[in-house]
């Protein structure tokens, strides 16, 4: 009996000891952050930015990015930005129509702000002055988390592209968020759109591109005349811009059929 005393005894002072060794135990450091690895040269990497408005297709905004295929951390690149028309989808980087291993290439949908009302057919998708606060708000943050994830952004040499609904919204943007979108592009490029355009100064020094159907109808039924070559023509000239002429071509973009002519122009404009 005095032998299993002592046993329990030595037992009981064990377990003291162990419990006294565990909590003496440094406390456990806690996780550190995971370093974001660095951008994959040549590959597509998506964004999803749920915490921001629903896009003008009604989805969760979303960001693409190509990376160029000689990526270089101690370079500075540009940002090359494809705009969709219509209602935006979830937005892709449109790398054919630049040269793709000197920009970054990345595509944005598109926002619009929530009508009071129930609106329909093309005031329901069709970008206006009064949504260039909602499509900031958002755009701003996407390009703020581009930065953290390519700080070698060279600021102001960036080419922002869009056919459509999407070239009214970049000329929204220079309308009314001038100064925040020509912080990141120099030269634009309006496919079949961006009318929305209306102040010279927003685009001073900067190359213009247009490019316009021949048998295009959407001038006609945004308010122009039956004319979508002239009113092309004149849009071009009030910016000091040049146009391109898509012949055979209605309200639509044969980018594949267009796109060495733009490279050819970037070239030229120094872009």
């Amino acid at each position: 009996m005095r032998r299993v005393n002592k046993w329990l005894s030595m037992m009981g002072m064990w377990s003291f000891l162990i419990v006294v060794a565990v909590a003496q135990q440094p406390p456990v450091p806690p996780m550190a952050e995971v370093e974001t690895p660095a951008p994959a040269p040549g590959r597509l990497k998506t964004f999803e930015f749920p915490d921001l408005p629903k896009t003008l297709a009604g989805a969760v905004p979303s960001m693409t990015v190509r990376w160029p295929s000689g990526y270089d951390p101690n370079k500075k690149y540009p940002i090359a930005l494809w705009l969709n028309g219509g209602q935006g989808g979830k937005g892709g980087p449109a790398t054919h129509l630049v040269d793709a291993d000197k920009y970054i290439c990345i595509g944005l949908p598109l926002f619009k702000k929530p009508a009071r009302g129930k609106a329909s057919g093309v005031e329901a998708v069709h970008v206006d002055y009064k949504d260039a606060d909602t499509i900031w708000d958002a755009y701003s943050v996407m390009l703020k988390k581009l930065e953290t994830e390519a700080p070698n952004i060279e600021f102001g040499k960036g080419v922002a592209a869009g056919f459509s609904n999407g070239a009214h919204t970049i000329g929204v943007l220079l309308s009314e968020k001038t100064q925040e979108i020509r912080r990141y592009f120099g030269a634009f490029i309006f496919v079949e759109g961006g009318y929305m355009l209306k102040k010279t100064s927003a685009v001073k020094g900067c190359p213009i591109l247009v490019l316009a159907g021949e048998k295009s109808w959407a001038h006609e039924q945004l308010g122009f005349s039956s004319s979508p070559s002239l009113n092309a023509r004149s849009f071009a000239r009030k910016f000091d811009g040049d146009l391109i002429v898509m012949e055979g071509v209605g309200h639509d973009f044969p980018s594949a059929q267009y796109a060495p002519k733009i490279r050819e122009w970037l070239k030229q404009k120094g872009f």
